[in-house]
């Protein structure tokens, strides 16, 4: 479909006598429509990275602020570490290297707005999760405590 915005059809090639005649915006070189492919197939891998990307924003947070304020201690020698995150640092830098080696070298730098979006997009669906779980369970504290019992 998208490989025929490249291709000059009869009637534009006949009413244009020189290339510098023709609009811009009717006609596509091949790289650009290569390079517009390669975007449209990295949008589904970018749309499923999310969820990794709320995961480290849950991460840098709450299981932080939860680690610190618990018993860490399972005997008198053995202690639990906070940052048990090596998974996690070889998932960022997988997929730092997917969206980096996945386009042309023009295009090296969307690659790499596409990984930091999902950071960024991802902690803001993380603040929105929170925001949510916050409301529903704070009206299911208030309706407990309009029955009479303690929450």
């Amino acid at each position: 479909f998208l490989d025929k915005a490249a291709i000059i059809e009869e009637h534009e090639h006949n009413g244009a006598s020189t290339r510098e005649k023709q609009s811009p915006w009717r006609l596509a070189t091949v790289t650009q429509v290569e390079e517009l492919k390669l975007i449209i197939t990295m949008v589904p891998i970018w749309l499923t990275s999310l969820m990794f990307g709320i995961g480290i924003a849950q991460l840098s947070t709450f299981f932080i602020k939860q680690g610190s304020e618990m018993n860490r201690k399972v005997s008198n020698t053995l202690k639990f570490q906070r940052l048990l995150c090596i998974g996690d640092g070889f998932s960022l830098v997988g997929m730092q290297e997917f969206f980096y080696d996945q386009v042309p070298d023009s295009m090296r730098s969307l690659g790499m707005a596409f990984y930091l979006s999902i950071l960024g997009v991802g902690s803001f669906l993380s603040s929105f999760l929170v925001i949510i779980v916050d409301y529903v369970t704070g009206m299911q504290g208030e309706e407990v405590d309009r029955q009479g019992f303690e929450a």
